[in-house]
């Protein structure tokens, strides 16, 4: 199974177990604070796979600090899902 492929169960608390996770080994580096603002913007999206979800966080903490480059990826077509879509 590729990763465009793997399903994230968006009914578990994957979210709370990451966001702790981060906590406990950046949360007293410097710019933390901007950090976690970005993570909670991405865990607001409910995406359905994890393909969209890697996407997201890469492009987005790209953008945060100032990486500018072209992304390619492997040649496949990725489930129609809006990378936008906030969770309900």
């Amino acid at each position: 199974m590729g990763i465009e492929e793997v399903p994230i169960n968006n009914q578990s608390n994957w979210r709370d177990k990451h966001t702790q996770s981060v906590l406990a080994n950046y949360g007293k580096s410097p710019f933390f604070e901007t950090s976690r603002n970005v993570l909670a913007e991405m865990y607001d999206r409910e995406l359905k796979r994890l393909i969209n979800l890697n996407t997201c966080c890469v492009t987005r903490l790209s953008e945060v600090i100032s990486i500018e480059t072209v992304y390619y990826a492997r040649d496949f077509t990725l489930p129609d899902e809006p990378t936008s879509g906030r969770r309900r």
